[in-house]
């Protein structure tokens, strides 16, 4: 509930401060697209498998809510170039102590908190081997997110000057890389592969 309590805190400050702000710029194809899809996950109440309504109800916060909300934020808020300095260096700390974190959890050992996690989803520990989470929901969305982190940061090392940012850049690759490896999930290695294609293009 904590990223919901978030994103309602977030969408009230841009109710108070909407005569500061351009709601032309939710008039976008990416926009439209998460609303159509949102409107798709809604329409799913009604499938005759007659799937759990609890399930629906766990799933469609982070495919169809979630989405939507975080795009329209990005297009209203992070609209200018500083901004998107600011967010992009914030995301490359925070992934970045996420995956230190993640280290010490294969490396060190888990804290108690963490111990209870495994015990309730113990989906994490296979074969005697620990899917490292981090302070992430879970393995799987730590592995994805390393996994963008990775080609993230090798790009722009390379397209940086010299310089103590371009170094610090390239030493984070091998540490985004090592752990999205330990974090045991087969969709890391897809958005890698979607990440590499999408700087092909």
């Amino acid at each position: 509930m904590g990223i919901e309590a978030l994103l309602v805190i977030a969408w009230l400050s841009v109710w108070y401060n909407a005569d500061k702000l351009d709601f032309r710029l939710l008039n976008s194809n990416l926009a439209w697209i998460f609303l159509v899809w949102l409107l798709f996950c809604i329409a799913q109440l009604g499938n005759p498998a007659g799937a759990s309504f609890r399930g629906w109800l766990q799933e469609i916060r982070g495919v169809g809510i979630y989405p939507i909300a975080l795009s329209g934020l990005g297009l209203l808020l992070i609209n200018t170039k500083s901004r998107i300095k600011v967010v992009t260096k914030m995301i490359l700390v925070f992934s970045f102590l996420g995956a230190l974190y993640g280290l010490k959890q294969k490396y060190i050992g888990l804290s108690a908190g963490d111990q209870r996690f495994v015990e309730q989803f113990p989906t994490h520990l296979i074969w005697g081997q620990l899917r490292v989470f981090s302070f992430y929901i879970d393995a799987g969305q730590f592995g994805a997110s390393m996994a963008v982190m990775v080609i993230v940061t090798l790009s722009r090392a390379l397209g940086w000057k010299k310089g103590f940012y371009k170094t610090a850049l390239f030493l984070a690759v091998p540490i985004f890389t090592i752990a999205m490896l330990i974090s045991g999930t087969r969709g890391a290695f897809l958005h890698l592969w979607q990440q590499q294609d999408m700087r092909l293009y």
